[in-house]
């Protein structure tokens, strides 16, 4: 759940034919892609001053890593007691829990692509169909999904906490294995260990800050996402 706190388009040029022109556009999106990538490389270690000014002092700031199961998994910007005694603070205050789940979000896929199939992740049921369930407990609210899947939510700097469980569907084979992650305003603040079926949904309990954006991620901890069907529950 969460918790409530009280560019026009550029014109096209004509076509120019020169091979010295096309040359030097070559050039120029080579050299775009390379300043692009070193922008990123250089995000994962901080985050601008309006961020960390909403973050406790003792954050270390970092930004989304690639999913590429290949790449090892930096830390969360937040060790788990600072983001215990952040997500505290927050929900001390006055506020009302809202249903993420019945909030329409900006972006949400997953990756499922089969022909004339939806590859959006599901409301209230697990992602192949049915009832969610983890270790044999039915859940009545939440989002079924399949890695690597990504939810973005703009939340407008309304919200100041979120709280949920996650866990690996019993729809999902004995080989299944998932990994959650959950990023506010880019800044890794939750990540779950390996989740195995059978195994018990844990906790996600995170400070928002106000933020204005927020991504629920999920990965194939194994890289092959064959059943992985991975249900984030009663998010709020």
């Amino acid at each position: 759940m969460l918790r409530r706190t009280l560019a026009p388009l550029t014109p096209r040029r004509p076509p120019v034919n020169r091979p010295e022109a096309a040359l030097a556009i070559l050039i120029a999106l080579v050299a775009a892609g390379f300043v692009g990538w070193r922008l990123l490389e250089s995000q994962s270690v901080g985050v601008d001053d309006a961020t960390q000014a909403m973050l406790p002092e003792a954050c270390l700031s970092q930004t989304s890593p690639s999913p590429a199961p290949a790449v090892p998994l930096p830390p969360p910007a937040l060790e788990p007691d600072e983001v215990a005694r952040a997500y505290a603070s927050v929900t001390s205050s006055p506020g009302q829990w809202v249903d993420l789940a019945a909030i329409d979000w900006e972006a949400a896929g997953s990756g499922w692509r089969p022909l004339a199939d939806d590859s959006r992740p599901r409301r209230g049921q697990a992602f192949p169909g049915g009832p969610l369930t983890v270790a044999g407990r039915v859940y009545p609210s939440g989002i079924g999904t399949y890695p690597f899947s990504e939810i973005v939510y703009a939340l407008g700097g309304a919200y100041g906490a979120l709280q949920a469980l996650v866990g690996l569907d019993d729809s999902a084979p004995d080989q299944g294995s998932v990994r959650f992650s959950v990023y506010v305003d880019d800044v890794l603040l939750f990540r779950s260990p390996v989740l195995a079926p059978g195994g018990e949904a844990i906790p996600v309990r995170v400070p928002l800050f106000g933020a204005e954006r927020l991504r629920l991620v999920v990965d194939s901890a194994n890289g092959e996402p064959r059943g992985d069907y991975a249900d984030w529950l009663t998010p709020q």
